[in-house]
């Protein structure tokens, strides 16, 4: 399987420098998976895009700073992308705000949650299917937007307490959740350190807590991508 990193985010120095970018994440995570795959990226806010779409099998868009909402250039490339993808039925897989772009660019609409944000260690409820092995996955979780109404054609089958639009499928080549299947919980906690005043004391401890959870990260992601080797 060759799969392809659209990188939308470049990850601070102080932090890249212990955890990677988004693209090391990525690979890490699938070198944890058993599987046999190629693997390249692409930092798509720099324009930068595979020649010939069809090149790779699936492509995987990371997390990132910016909304989808913003105005910027290179996310007005993506979503063209993204669309371009679902029209020629090409693998897709969205975390976190990948998730939220693929909403975005086929019809979904995306806001900031009334709830404020979402952080820590987090149960997510996955509706009887055929792909995810259990019913509940614990995933690490950290944003303050999420899908508010998905595209019409996705089918949504995860949800935690509070995001409802957790989890969804579109055919039978995208596939696309706003929990974190690349973070270790130790950078996890780094992200909590970094904003702990915006978080609040509170639920900032209360997300440090939730790290000491079982993560299912590495079980979920193998099931994502098992969605495209059925």
């Amino acid at each position: 399987m060759k799969l392809a990193v659209l990188n939308c985010d470049e990850i601070k120095p102080s932090f890249s420098e212990k955890f990677g970018q988004y693209p090391a994440m990525f690979e890490t995570a699938l070198n944890n998976l058993d599987i046999r795959y190629n693997i390249v990226s692409y930092d798509i806010q720099k324009g930068i895009y595979p020649k010939n779409i069809s090149e790779n099998h699936v492509y995987i868009i990371t997390g990132s700073q910016s909304a989808v909402y913003d105005k910027h250039d290179w996310l007005e490339n993506l979503f063209e992308f993204i669309r371009e993808i679902n029209k020629k039925e090409i693998g897709l897989i969205g975390i976190c705000f990948g998730h939220q772009a693929i909403a975005h660019a086929l019809g979904g609409n995306v806001e900031k949650a009334k709830s404020g944000w979402h952080i820590g260690l987090k149960p997510l409820e996955v509706q009887d299917n055929e792909l995810f092995m259990k019913r509940s996955y614990q995933l690490i979780f950290n944003h303050q937007d999420q899908v508010i109404n998905p595209p019409s054609n996705a089918v949504c089958i995860g949800a935690t307490k509070h995001c409802r639009y957790a989890l969804m499928i579109i055919g039978k080549h995208i596939i696309s959740c706003q929990g974190h299947v690349e973070f270790s919980k130790e950078y996890a906690r780094e992200l909590l350190d970094m904003r702990r005043k915006i978080f609040g004391e509170n639920e900032y401890q209360k997300a440090v807590d939730s790290l000491k959870n079982r993560d299912d990260s590495v079980e979920f992601f193998k099931e994502m991508i098992s969605f495209f080797m059925n």
